[in-house]
């Protein structure tokens, strides 16, 4: 028997619930997270946000307006004309998210263009009879509120429109302890995902009629574009670099690199690298606010994090290496200031330390280099222009990059004959007459290590990218007891110490990719030998 097949059934109030559920914050956050995800993609610049005296949760937006096709979607459950990666909302849900909630919401929607509103009424039902029922028969809406049609909701709808102004404004109905916790949680919920936003100017945002400002003391320094290709499309976006005044705890959610889309915090990730590479005054005060809308389709329902994928890895490591050149491109590594110089080690010093890990094959541990390989990596994605380094006065390798040059001036290509196997004189000239022509390497020298009294509160041992020197603190163990006292085991010391802070600094920053065992035995082969 033949039957027409007829739509699915769905209990709305319950997929809507689901919906809701992703969100890993409480539930009375997530209409100010979604009105204002929804006024960045309408173009807002001014976002104000209210507790009204009777007891509404009142979010407006400048923004452009609903059509009336749109209008009619919006009353629609995941009906939207956005595509992945144009948007930061969730495809027609975000707006009615809060109607999944288990206790009553009512909500109120007017789009006014300052001639003409178009408004709507939603509701969950009642404790123990939940189910989202709607108005939008059309009979909502003209140039004043006497034209609406009236009734219960119209006249509700034309109570809230007295307040309504040009844009859109939605007035959201729940328990009075719900609207209690939202007004003391506005702020809260603002600066953990928006305070991009905030501190770049590109959205104003108003609690109160109190313009929301950044809650710490944080200051843009700098900004850099990049864009990176997975799997055949292109992403573009751009780091910007902010110092605070004082250390950013984890809270903050600003420690140490911000991803966002759309101008909005979808992730914070702490990288430790990066943390440790900073100079003690700086740690936790330095942030990368890395913006990349792009990547807005690959979300998480949450919208705490982002699903694994090609371009998100791609972006991440990136924005990473970023990070580190603008540290070293600005001095803010671990290191001295040009103008502190102290007593310099002997050369063989360095010297013995170089022959030791050139001779394990260890010569990209070399903090030129590491940062050579940061800053390719930033610049381009690759790590090419990579340096040839020996020590100084050792001869050069024994094969060289070449090309190959005539040793005959050129001629003009003229054809003895027309006959087959004839050739020009060019060819004959040139038979069997090839040179090679060496290709000049840059070198980079040994760098220096200095001793000088910094005092307890700096580290062991520092570096100096700028001189390529290490700065060794003669006041902090073991330098004080031995650098007067024992010569060969302040030596020791410091053939240990500088090639342990290499090799930790070598891996830290992605130029070395070994597994524990392989570390452990670069360690165990450079600490073997007698160094007395």
């Amino acid at each position: 028997m033949n039957e027409e097949l007829r739509p699915m059934q769905v209990d709305t109030y319950r997929a809507i619930q689901a919906a809701l559920k992703g969100y890993k914050v409480r539930h009375e956050k997530v209409p100010i997270i979604e009105n204002i995800d929804n006024a960045k993609e309408a173009h807002a610049t001014l976002v104000k946000i209210e507790i009204t005296s009777d007891g509404y949760l009142k979010i407006y937006n400048n923004g452009e307006i609903m059509t009336e096709a749109q209008f009619a979607d919006y009353s629609k459950f995941a009906v939207s004309d956005k595509n992945p990666g144009d948007q930061s909302g969730m495809f027609g849900e975000g707006a009615k998210l809060i109607l999944g909630a288990d206790f009553d919401v009512s909500v109120i929607t007017i789009s006014d263009d300052g001639t003409d509103f178009q408004s709507c009424y939603w509701e969950n039902g009642k404790e123990g009879n939940r189910q989202v029922l709607i108005t939008d028969s059309g009979d909502y809406r003209g140039p004043k509120a006497a034209d609406m049609k009236i009734d219960k909701y119209g006249r509700a709808m034309a109570n809230r429109l007295r307040t309504a102004e040009a844009g859109t404004t939605q007035y959201i109905k729940m328990p009075q302890a719900n609207i209690d916790w939202i007004g003391r949680h506005v702020l809260e919920t603002i600066n953990d995902n928006y305070l991009a936003c905030i501190l770049s100017g590109d959205l104003d945002i108003r609690f109160n009629d109190r313009k929301v400002e950044s809650p710490h003391e944080i200051a843009f320094h700098s900004s850099k574009d990049f864009k990176v290709t997975a799997e055949n499309k292109e992403h573009k976006g751009s780091c910007d670099f902010y110092i605070s005044d004082e250390v950013l705890d984890e809270e903050s959610k600003l420690t140490n690199v911000v991803m966002t889309t759309y101008g909005k915090r979808v992730k914070t990730i702490r990288n430790e690298t990066i943390e440790a590479s900073l100079q003690d005054k700086l740690k936790g005060k330095v942030t990368c606010i890395v913006k990349c809308d792009s990547l807005s389709e690959f979300v998480t329902a949450a919208k705490e994090d982002f699903r694994t994928n090609p371009a998100v890895t791609a972006v991440q490591k990136k924005t990473a290496d970023m990070f580190k050149a603008f540290i070293i491109d600005n001095n803010f590594n671990k290191g001295f200031s040009k103008g502190t110089k102290g007593v310099q080690a002997s050369r063989n010093l360095m010297s013995s330390i170089f022959d030791k890990i050139s001779s394990m094959g260890l010569t990209d541990i070399l903090p030129s280099k590491v940062s050579h390989k940061i800053k390719m990596r930033s610049n381009s994605g690759k790590e090419k222009g990579k340096s040839v380094v020996r020590p100084a006065g050792a001869p050069g390798p024994d094969e060289i990059d070449n090309d190959l040059v005539p040793l005959a001036p050129q001629q003009p290509r003229t054809q003895t004959g027309d006959k087959e196997g004839e050739t020009s004189t060019y060819e004959e000239a040139l038979a069997g007459r090839l040179s090679v022509k060496a290709q000049r390497q840059r070198q980079t020298g040994i760098p220096k290590i200095e001793f000088n009294n910094l005092g307890a509160s700096e580290a062991t041992v520092i570096y100096n990218i700028d001189r390529d020197a290490f700065m060794l603190n003669l006041d902090k163990t073991p330098f004080k007891e031995t650098y007067s006292h024992d010569k060969n085991q302040f030596n020791i010391h410091t053939r240990y110490i500088v090639f342990d802070w290499m090799m930790q600094n070598a891996i830290t920053n992605g130029a070395l990719d070994l597994t524990i065992t392989e570390v452990l035995d670069y360690y165990k082969n450079f600490h073997q030998d007698s160094w007395l």
